[in-house]
């Protein structure tokens, strides 16, 4: 994906660029367009949890200031976004999710190895059922 844009880029005739992904590949378009003062949006609604501003997991560095994914964004010019600061926060918890991911597959019978999006499916399909 990078290398396209990269492509793009070096043609010229770029205005601005659009990402929405997951925060990597976001972080890789903003440093990837930056050289090339190309403008730069990233969409970071992937690391909003209630939408309220109340529970601060969507918290990220914005130009130096603490700004809220759901309440301020969820869209950012992507050069002033503290990726650093943000992956350090979304790996806080992998250890616990984890774990937490393998109690409930062993609780519900499911195959080791399923993805937490598909194990949040399951778990949603089966409360519908009760």
């Amino acid at each position: 994906m990078t290398e396209a844009l990269k492509d793009l880029c070096e043609a010229g005739g770029i205005d601005e660029v659009f990402a929405v992904g997951p925060v990597p590949m976001m972080r890789a378009c903003s440093e990837l367009t930056r050289p090339y003062g190309i403008k730069t949006t990233v969409s970071l609604n992937s690391i909003m949890i209630d939408g309220t501003g109340m529970c601060g997991g969507c918290r990220v560095s914005i130009d130096g200031k603490s700004q809220y994914a759901c309440c301020d964004g969820p869209e950012f010019d992507g050069h002033k976004v503290d990726f650093r600061q943000l992956a350090d926060r979304l790996n806080t918890y992998r250890e616990f999710e984890q774990a937490t991911l393998e109690r409930w597959q062993a609780s519900h019978s499911a195959p080791p190895g399923m993805a937490l999006a598909d194990a949040g499916r399951l778990a949603s399909a089966e409360s519908e059922a009760h």
